[in-house]
């Protein structure tokens, strides 16, 4: 009786150690994106994220992960435009107020390290920091400008009106830099997968747009980053889980 508890409680520490020390996630979320203040005048906007990350523990708590996935990111502008001292009369087209929704779509990258706790109900609630690199992929504006459809005669303002629309623009960086720091809550499955769900902050550290003034002027203009705050769900499993051999019992 001795000698099959001990041949079973090897088999379990022998499928113990058969565990891998990488685990690969997916997840995807929202985030809620915002323009620096460098200008008057921004504000937020919402984008998703869709993320695949490669974790591998160094020992128990610490591990290092790789990341890459879509992120939507960007913010809102108001703009005022007047070229009426070129000699046209006011229109919409060259005297307006403009209010543009910015989702600066990209591929984003991070290599970090992630420091994890283990609760007793087999929980692990885990702390991560990145540097990241956006690429751009396209940038789409949706925007509402307010101006003279039609000017006015001696003292009548005109016919002022406000248009909508949406299109694909070409005015941000092709690629810039940020910080991502977080937090993930992993809730256990069975055969030591996990249902996680990810808190973080992406912070710009380059700017996604140069020399931008909100009334059009050179000499009043700013460096304007993006920012986030993301909420995503996913899924984790183990990776590259080597077989226990069986053991002959003698």
């Amino acid at each position: 009786m001795l000698v099959l508890m001990l041949h079973y409680a090897d088999g379990i520490a022998q499928k113990a150690k058969s565990d891998s020390q990488w685990r690969f996630q997916i997840g995807a979320g929202a985030a809620i994106n915002y323009f620096t203040n460098e200008q008057p005048h921004t504000g937020i906007n919402i984008g998703g994220i869709a993320n695949v990350r490669l974790n591998y523990a160094t020992s128990k708590h610490f591990s290092l992960y790789a990341e890459t996935g879509y992120a939507a990111a960007g913010g809102s502008l108001t703009k005022f435009t007047d070229l009426s001292y070129l000699g046209f009369d006011p229109s919409i087209t060259f005297k307006n107020a403009k209010q543009s929704s910015y989702l600066i779509h990209s591929l984003a990258s991070s290599i970090g390290v992630g420091y994890t706790f283990f609760t007793k109900q087999n929980w692990t609630i885990k702390l991560y920091a990145a540097p990241t690199l956006n690429i751009t992929l396209g940038e789409t504006e949706t925007y509402e400008k307010t101006g003279d459809l039609l000017p006015g005669v001696s003292n009548f303002p005109g016919i002022i009106a406000t248009i909508t629309g949406n299109q694909y623009v070409d005015k941000f960086s092709p690629y810039w830099w940020g910080l991502q720091s977080g937090i993930q809550f992993g809730l256990p499955l069975k055969n030591n997968q996990q249902l996680y769900i990810d808190f973080r902050y992406a912070g710009g550290l380059s700017p996604v747009l140069k020399d931008y003034s909100y009334i059009g002027t050179a000499g009043v203009s700013g460096n304007i980053r993006t920012n986030a705050f993301q909420i995503g769900v996913g899924y984790s499993l183990p990776a590259f889980v080597k077989k226990a051999k069986p053991t002959k019992n003698k």
